[in-house]
């Protein structure tokens, strides 16, 4: 699995969590 992926899914859920609050 490559990393970029894996980076990809992290700042996902950071704009998520940033949405969220």
């Amino acid at each position: 699995m490559p990393n970029c992926i894996k980076h990809a899914k992290v700042i996902k859920i950071n704009i998520y969590i940033y949405i969220y609050i």
